[in-house]
């Protein structure tokens, strides 16, 4: 069992190379960039913490998590 601790930027990152990934999967091409950003509107990806939604804007929302110690 892991005990890192990650933070938000690195979280967001991997997420983001997913979206893409499912994105590019989805148009069929990488080349084409207006064929792919069109495709992210609605792309979905099952992240470790959450199930993210690219929205109209390209942008996900999520739940926050705020630690103390």
């Amino acid at each position: 069992m892991t005990t890192a601790v990650v933070g938000d930027p690195a979280e967001s990152a991997y997420n983001m190379v997913y979206l893409w990934k499912n994105a590019v999967e989805k148009a069929g091409t990488y080349d084409d960039l207006d064929k792919v950003r069109e495709t992210m509107i609605g792309i979905t990806f099952d992240a470790p913490r959450v199930k993210l939604r690219c929205s109209r804007n390209h942008h996900t929302s999520e739940r926050v998590m705020i630690g103390r110690s």
